[in-house]
């Protein structure tokens, strides 16, 4: 917590020097294995994909210095990448780049690629300040020499070891895993390797890497986009908690302590907090959800009233309102203490859906995605989604 005496102007300018919102490039992996083909045969999926990343193109600011080609499309798996050059205005290169012949000509290995592979090999590559996408159906390809639920948990510590490691390097790396749904004309595989012929639609993922600050700019472009075109999806976000954000208390004398408060004649006080949330990588849905705030000072009688964009203060995004209850309230010596704090979310039942573990042959896997637990426990394991992603405090008198 903030010690209520610390220059709070220095603490802030150095959490908007290490806090940055801009990435220095984009990289869009594409798997190349043949469970993606079904995919490619569809202009549906290459018009999602291109409405993705041009909207990112179109709307980040890129710091590397190579800004006329700020991003790659990549097509890989667990033994080759091939780097396409390809116009980010020209939907129609990108769907050519994808047909199933242009990449089978291209990437070898395609029947057995690893998924956590090709995942723990982005986390790796997801570096000086780059914004990664992955796009994949997350098929399980089982070995040879062993059984699926040993493969499974292997795949869920893999996912868990490059995600610690990249995390011991930087603290702020987050991943965010979209599920949408397109078209699919092709062959699916089950949990034993078998194709079957299908047509119709099929569930596919999204996963994004970079610096808090990055995702946080890309959920909300991508949010954003996504419900204009009325594409429906769902998605998890993990991060560490950052326990401090930069606020003002629009009461506060001095620093975060409110001096000489009382309260109104109906007994009430109000206090606006104005709070910089750019870096939260969780969307405004949830940001602007009062529920998602926990109260965390011993006080039955506080309450959050509302939370809303509010640029009006230089330096904060949002504001958020909230009333103090009591008539003699600040008639005592001892402060008076206002803390709450914006709870992580957890990854919600929508994922209950997407998530298919068992081999007893109910679910053929045409809108299910068997080991996709897997790889989900191995983001959970990662991080600490209890308790609050920031905390706000402050004392009155």
């Amino acid at each position: 917590m903030l010690d209520m005496e610390t220059d709070i102007d220095s603490i802030d300018s150095l959490y908007k020097a290490t806090h940055v919102l801009s990435p220095t490039r984009l990289n869009i992996y594409i798997e190349g294995s043949v469970s993606m083909d079904g995919y490619m045969n569809e202009k549906d999926f290459a018009t999602q994909l291109y409405q993705v990343y041009s909207t990112l193109l179109n709307n980040l600011t890129f710091t590397k210095s190579d800004k006329h080609n700020p991003y790659n499309l990549i097509t890989a798996n667990s033994d080759t990448c091939v780097i396409a050059k390809i116009p980010c205005t020209d939907p129609k290169r990108v769907r050519d780049w994808l047909r199933p012949g242009n990449v089978q000509g291209k990437i070898t290995g395609r029947g057995k690629s690893d998924i956590a592979e090709v995942i723990k090999s982005v986390i790796g590559s997801t570096k000086d300040g780059a914004l990664s996408i992955l796009v994949s159906d997350c098929a399980f390809s089982p070995s040879d020499s062993k059984g699926a639920e040993d493969q499974l948990r292997n795949q869920s510590e893999d996912i868990h070891s490059a995600l610690n490691n990249r995390m011991s390097q930087d603290p702020d790396f987050c991943v965010v895993v979209y599920r949408l749904v397109s078209k699919f004309n092709g062959k699916h595989y089950d949990s034993k390797d078998q194709g079957q012929e299908y047509h119709g639609d099929r569930p596919y993922f999204l996963w994004i890497f970079g610096e808090r600050g990055v995702i946080a700019q890309a959920v909300n472009l991508i949010d954003k986009r996504l419900n204009n075109d009325s594409i429906k999806f769902d998605r998890i976000v993990a991060g560490k908690p950052i326990g401090y954000i930069p606020y003002m208390c629009d009461e506060a004398a001095h620093g975060y302590h409110v001096l000489n408060a009382t309260t109104d004649a109906d007994s009430v006080y109000t206090l606006t907090f104005y709070l910089d949330m750019t870096t939260v990588p969780y969307g405004e849905d949830y940001i602007l959800d009062k529920h998602n705030y926990q109260v965390l000072s011993n006080d039955d009688e506080f309450e959050i009233i509302d939370i809303v964009k509010d640029n009006t203060q230089v330096g904060y995004s949002h504001k958020i309102t909230v009333n103090l209850y009591g008539s003699d309230r600040f008639k005592t010596v001892s402060p008076s203490c206002v803390e709450f704090g914006l709870n992580q979310p957890k990854f919600g039942e929508q994922w209950k859906s997407a998530i298919y573990n068992s081999e007893d042959g109910k679910d053929p896997g045409r809108v299910t995605t068997f080991g996709l637990q897997s790889l989900v426990d191995g983001i959970e394991q990662s991080y600490d989604l209890t308790g609050q992603y920031f905390i706000v405090k402050t004392l009155i008198n």
